[in-house]
């Protein structure tokens, strides 16, 4: 039987902590009931982490880095176009957002309001300077217009899509998250009129 490293019995400790937070919620879930599932004892569970807050902070610290070198990894995509990578971008943050994580983000903001803080600025500023960046490299290679001012376009975008991952707008909304961002996703980059309604306000703007 293999002995597992210590990393790897941290990553298996946060993974189904995380498994179990989103099922049950944050607040009802005992690191006693974490160590019994996984079939672990007390002491190898506080030998990684010091208490519950701890963990959390962890396993959020892991989703950032992952989300860091997972977008590295897009913008790094010479077989994507500049489109097709900020698409790539919006599909991956849509993917962190599993079953019971609209509920389990609501516990957090009232329970863990640091870690909330933590949750957005992660999300807020890594996929806003991605953003930026690859839209300055479209610019550069003639996918987009030169007179669209990176900095701008990054914020919009991304204070559009995060809209879109608002726990209380996803629970009481009959639209999913991917159907939500994919139609701001559109708007922003085919506008919403269609293609002779836009060469008409063209002519008009330059006569």
């Amino acid at each position: 039987m293999k002995v597992m490293d210590q990393d790897e019995v941290k990553h298996r400790i946060m993974d189904k902590a995380l498994e179990l937070f989103l099922k049950y919620g944050y607040a009802k879930t005992k690191m006693e009931e974490i160590a019994r599932v996984l079939k672990i004892s007390r002491k190898t569970l506080y030998k990684h982490f010091e208490n519950k807050n701890h963990l959390l902070f962890e396993i959020l610290s892991h989703k950032h880095n992952l989300m860091s070198s997972t977008l590295e990894k897009i913008s790094e995509d010479d077989s994507l176009s500049v489109h097709e990578k900020i698409q790539a971008i919006n599909e991956f943050k849509i993917s962190q957002f599993p079953t019971g994580a609209n509920e389990f983000i609501l516990e957090i903001r009232d329970q863990a309001p640091d870690h909330y803080a933590y949750i957005k600025e992660v999300r807020m500023e890594s996929v806003a300077k991605s953003v930026q960046a690859l839209v300055k490299q479209g610019i550069e290679k003639g996918e987009i217009r030169k007179d669209l001012n990176p900095t701008i376009f990054a914020a919009l975008l991304n204070s559009a899509i995060e809209m879109t991952a608002t726990p209380e707008l996803l629970l009481n909304s009959p639209y999913s998250m991917m159907q939500l961002q994919g139609e701001i996703h559109g708007i922003l980059f085919y506008g919403i009129m269609n293609s002779s309604e836009t060469q008409s306000v063209e002519k008009v703007s330059s006569d």
